[in-house]
């Protein structure tokens, strides 16, 4: 690891909790983009906090969808042009070390809105817990829509207690 926010594909594999070999695969299906991207013999990928949040939700999404899960490489494509919000998570990730307490700071649960369409599509959007939340959710339900609630505060928290014990 090269400094507090950088990070090479063994380090993104330790922290996700998968092997080297799975990270690379990542990179080449483009599920993953390195700030640097490694061309040539010795020249190692770099990656940023806002990969290691991808990595990590991308974990979490093959285990709730199965390793062959086609909506798999829809969602995280669709997480990928969530910019802004992608930023913010970031940015509480990045917070000083508090060893899980994003969740203890205020409260707040993220959560990755994941709704699947007709015909393969795939509509994503990260959002706050809140009672309106729940009652969208059970319209989505009651209207027969397929729609998965991903808690994204607990990789957070996962993700800082183990960037915790990698740089310590």
């Amino acid at each position: 690891m090269r400094d507090r926010s950088e990070f090479e594909v063994r380090d993104i594999a330790k922290l996700v909790g998968t092997n080297p070999r799975r990270v690379e695969g990542w990179v080449e299906k483009g599920f993953l983009t390195p700030l640097v991207r490694g061309h040539g013999p010795g020249r190692r990928r770099v990656f940023d906090l806002a990969n290691l949040l991808q990595a990590a939700l991308l974990v979490e999404l093959l285990s709730t969808f199965g390793e062959r899960s086609r909506a798999v490489g829809r969602i995280v494509r669709e997480v990928g042009r969530l910019k802004n919000d992608t930023k913010r998570l970031v940015a509480r990730l990045a917070m000083p070390e508090g060893l899980g307490l994003l969740l203890k700071l205020d409260h707040t649960l993220e959560i990755l809105w994941i709704e699947l369409e007709r015909k393969g599509g795939v509509h994503v959007h990260l959002t706050e817990q809140t009672p309106e939340v729940w009652r969208e959710a059970g319209r989505a339900l009651g209207e027969s829509r397929t729609v998965i609630l991903l808690n994204v505060t607990s990789v957070l928290n996962n993700l800082q207690i183990k960037l915790h014990h990698l740089r310590n």
